[in-house]
């Protein structure tokens, strides 16, 4: 049997994780960085290292490249790799490739972490194992080995992250919000759109998008996807999707509409995160989640450290730890 061998560009967290689970999973691995990490690394006997600049023969017999999120895709080891026709994919696609779970993936500007973290509070009251990744906490590829045989999947994903996606498909996948970020990467705001949208490129008629419907470009996207677009709106009642009025949240599905929660009820601020709030619900709500479990989490969840977190009341004020803005 011939050797598999793969070329990982990249010696942060994703790609060290990346090198890993390749070198566990019979492939000969060269981990590459143009400087070594300052931290020692614990890898399968299967995986090399390569530091400093990155040279031709780096690619001799190589038939899969992992770059990670953080290295620009047009470095020259990317496109001599591209010339030869040798598959270049993320540490996402890889990951995304060796998952049997359902995947319920978010993207948008702002607000995924909040969104993310809700809905993984969401998932579990179904009682079935929640892995939460992506661009927060592990490095997928750490948990890909482990995978339970039942349960979801939530995940945080960047542009960076989705640019070098190939195959990705999210069962749900969502995007809260566009507006011009990480420029220095991506060039122009389009090429940044276009890295967002990959999140649904693949989608099929059995898939969900989850749309802001207040934001003109997210809400223009339902014209380019084959999924089944549902909206959330804190401003237009919706006949179908989440939306809010002044008061309360609900949720229009099969003709039947039925409240949420009230949001006098909820203890995060700002009108930012109402629409994370129902960004989440809708996601668990079409993921069968009830609309009792979907108002206990949204109602108790205190908030993520750094964005808008309650640290304490007093002499009659409250205090917030907001440095995350």
């Amino acid at each position: 049997m011939m050797e598999k061998k793969a070329l990982v560009i990249g010696a942060a967290r994703s790609g060290i994780a990346a090198a890993g689970f390749l070198g566990r999973n019979g492939w000969t691995v060269t981990l590459s960085d143009l400087m070594a990490p300052d931290f020692s690394l614990s890898l399968p006997s299967s995986v090399k290292t390569s530091w400093g600049p990155q040279q031709s023969d780096l690619l001799e017999n190589v038939e899969l490249v992992v770059v990670s999120p953080g290295v620009p895709s047009d470095i020259p080891i990317l496109k001599k790799a591209k010339e030869r026709k040798i598959e270049v994919i993320g540490e996402l696609e890889l990951f995304y490739q060796n998952c049997p779970l359902p995947i319920l993936a978010v993207t948008g500007t702002n607000g995924k972490t909040t969104t993310v973290s809700l809905l993984e509070g969401m998932m579990k009251t179904s009682n079935l194992p929640v892995l939460l990744g992506g661009n927060i906490g592990r490095a997928l590829s750490e948990e890909a080995d482990n995978l339970p045989s039942s349960g979801w999947v939530v995940l945080e994903v960047s542009s960076y992250q989705l640019e070098s996606t190939k195959c990705f498909r999210p069962h749900i996948g969502a995007i809260l919000n566009l507006t011009p970020d990480h420029l220095e990467r991506h060039k122009t705001f389009s090429a940044y759109q276009e890295a967002k949208e990959k999140i649904f490129a693949n989608q099929t008629g059995q898939d969900f998008l989850v749309l802001n419907h207040e934001d003109p470009l997210v809400k223009e996207m339902a014209t380019r996807s084959q999924s089944k677009v549902v909206f959330f709106s804190l401003n237009v009642p919706l006949t179908e999707g989440i939306w809010g009025d002044e008061k309360s949240l609900y949720w229009s599905w099969a003709g039947i509409t039925e409240k949420v929660l009230d949001w006098a009820e909820v203890k995060l601020l700002g009108n930012h995160n109402r629409e994370n709030i129902a960004a989440a619900g809708a996601i668990a709500l079409l993921s069968g989640v009830t609309l009792q479990q979907v108002a206990r989490i949204a109602t108790t969840f205190q908030g993520v450290e750094h964005r808008i977190e309650w640290i304490r009341d007093l002499d009659g004020v409250s205090y917030y730890n907001d440095s995350k803005a």
